[in-house]
């Protein structure tokens, strides 16, 4: 039974069989992991290298379970992706446990393929909620920006920095919970590694300006910086730049060039519109860190504690106003 609470999910082998024809091989594949207890079920998610799909999984007391399974092909990635980027994902899943990141069943490798089995968020991602239902209320956003600063401090404290924050890698649990994906760009920071990165990850419109401009960056705090993007999003319903020209994106990082959108800011706190700003300074040595942000009284250790409402009852509110609703969401 692999429902591992207290431990780190254990990566499996397979048989070995021959996987010299196309059919039998993916056949093979299916029998293997079914004596595992894992059925495949349908594509839900691609990336470069790998794709996402719906599974079940069938415990020897016949209790089904639900998961999503992140398929990696190693033969279709490029040696910096073998070398580099694959093994520090594995490495970052066995070590981690929290809450609000998002749960690994298992590791299952055969021949060239890697099949890692996690919970599944039946609330889709952060991006998707927004789309459909426009800016996210303060009350809402505060509780699950306070599970993700959570998540974020965990990782942190284990000298792991996520490097691909943005709202498609935070995922809605059908508890209505945040829960932290995709930690194909994470690293461990440490005196073997060292601190700082020169490493181009994740997407322009979510990336700290000091990622943009090509510096060596420490990305604990260029998380914090990806952080306030997100905040922004929920808040706002649309990005806070327009990372079309790169050249532009940089001068209004420098200037912070952003606004709340009008009906946003009437409604918003100043404690909401202040945590924005100081997650959004340009310059990193001053970029407020993840302890400072209780001192400005938005989020406390309370906040995650809040009464939930239900992803139904979120998805049936009507958006409204300037830059909401799927229409207005330019995310």
């Amino acid at each position: 039974c692999f429902k591992f609470q207290n431990q780190p999910p254990p990566v499996m082998s397979t048989t070995k069989t021959n996987t010299s024809g196309t059919s039998s091989s993916s056949s093979s594949v299916l029998r293997a992991l079914s004596l595992h207890g894992y059925q495949m079920g349908p594509k839900i998610g691609k990336g470069s290298f790998s794709c996402v799909r719906l599974a079940k999984w069938v415990s020897k007391n016949k209790n089904v379970r639900t998961l999503a399974c992140k398929v990696i092909d190693v033969r279709k990635g490029t040696e910096e992706f073998i070398k580099k980027f694959f093994p520090r994902e594995l490495s970052v899943l066995m070590k981690i446990r929290h809450p609000n990141i998002v749960k690994v069943h298992s590791i299952l490798k055969r021949e060239r393929m890697v099949f890692i089995f996690m919970d599944y968020a039946e609330g889709g991602d952060l991006l998707k909620f927004i789309n459909q239902n426009g800016s996210v209320p303060e009350g809402q956003a505060k509780q699950w920006f306070a599970q993700l600063v959570s998540a974020l401090r965990y990782l942190h404290s284990n000298d792991i920095a996520h490097r691909d924050l943005k709202c498609e890698n935070i995922l809605l649990s059908k508890a209505n919970a945040i829960q932290l994906a995709d930690f194909g760009f994470a690293r461990i920071c440490g005196e073997e590694t060292g601190l700082f990165s020169e490493t181009y990850c994740g997407s322009a419109a979510y990336a700290a300006p000091e990622v943009i401009l090509g510096k060596p960056y420490n990305p604990m705090i260029a998380d914090i910086w990806s952080l306030g993007i997100i905040l922004f999003i929920m808040l706002n319903a649309v990005m806070p730049f327009d990372d079309r020209n790169l050249k532009k994106l940089v001068e209004d990082h420098r200037t912070r060039n952003f606004a709340f959108e009008e009906q946003a800011g009437k409604l918003l706190s100043m404690e909401a519109q202040r945590t924005v700003y100081e997650l959004l300074n340009p310059e990193p040595e001053r970029r407020i860190s993840l302890d400072q942000l209780v001192e400005l009284r938005w989020i406390d250790a309370n906040s995650a504690k809040e009464k939930r409402r239900t992803l139904g009852e979120l998805c049936g509110k009507k958006a409204s106003g300037s830059g909401t609703g799927k229409a207005g969401c330019r995310c």
